[in-house]
């Protein structure tokens, strides 16, 4: 079952609490985390992976031709990235350890 949502405000007060740091010292490293992170996928292009979490990887799609469900008319799709994350084998354990 889905839970709650993790947002940002809520990572920068876990990580204010956990390494016991300032509002805005917990603010400014999650932004450079976060930032470090787009600019690998998006300017460098190159999947990040962090070791036992996962994988974020930078796909390529080809254009493609699609079509509208609802009236079958055909549209070119054109190529663009997309992102996934594959999780780690130590993560999926971890998950999966709480239903066992």
């Amino acid at each position: 079952m889905m839970k709650d949502v993790l947002t940002r405000g809520e990572l920068q007060k876990i990580f204010q609490e956990k390494m016991q740091i300032s509002v805005r010292k917990a603010k400014n490293i999650l932004e450079v985390l976060l930032e470090t992170l787009k600019e690998s996928l998006i300017e460098e292009e190159k999947s990040v992976k962090i070791f036992s979490f996962g994988t974020f990887l930078v796909h390529y799609k080809k254009e493609r031709i699609g079509r509208n469900p609802r009236t079958k008319e055909e549209k070119i799709i054109l190529p663009r990235r997309s992102i996934s994350f594959r999780a780690s084998k130590v993560l999926k354990e971890k998950i999966n350890s709480h239903y066992h």
